[in-house]
């Protein structure tokens, strides 16, 4: 295959490098520590469970830093197709985050590494420590200062037509 200088590709999971470097960067502002509670900034993931391999569900033994979160150690999973994150009625990303507090984890935070939903929790945590939406967030600080014209969520209409 053959790739052309203008083609345009979708980010998927590219878009966690983005989220590492943001992270990184709001770490190095002080905005941000590595100890924080994910809970300090979405009261719902205070009161988290794990589901056991009987299908029961018990309280998770600690609560989920934002050191889980950015080294995927944090218990959640990757099930997006969970009702949960489908059905969910704002369609913001804190505002699937806050639902998704209400899917069990695999195990408990700091326990495992399992890719995960783990840096979109990071995103809206970011969102909230911030005041911007993830992605105005990384175009104001990553994308458009390093002149990556053609990065982005959402392709304009002129990049669609490419």
């Amino acid at each position: 295959m053959n790739v052309r200088p203008d083609e345009l590709f979708w980010l998927y999971s590219a878009t966690k490098v983005f989220t590492a470097t943001m992270f990184c960067r709001l770490l190095e502002q002080g905005k941000l520590r590595l100890d924080e509670r994910v809970s300090d900034y979405i009261p719902e993931f205070a009161d988290l469970t794990v589901m056991q391999p009987d299908g029961t569900l018990r309280k998770a033994a600690k609560e989920m830093t934002l050191l889980q979160l950015i080294t995927m150690c944090s218990g959640l999973t990757y099930d997006i197709f969970n009702p949960v994150i489908r059905d969910a009625k704002d369609r913001t990303t804190v505002g699937i985050v806050r639902e998704m507090a209400k899917m069990p984890l695999a195990d408990d935070p700091g326990e495992t590494y399992l890719y995960s939903l783990s840096h979109d929790v990071l995103a809206a945590v970011m969102e909230l420590r911030t005041g911007k939406r993830y992605a105005d967030l990384l175009r104001d600080e990553i994308i458009l200062p390093l002149g990556m014209q053609n990065t982005g969520f959402h392709p304009t209409e002129a990049q669609k037509a490419r």
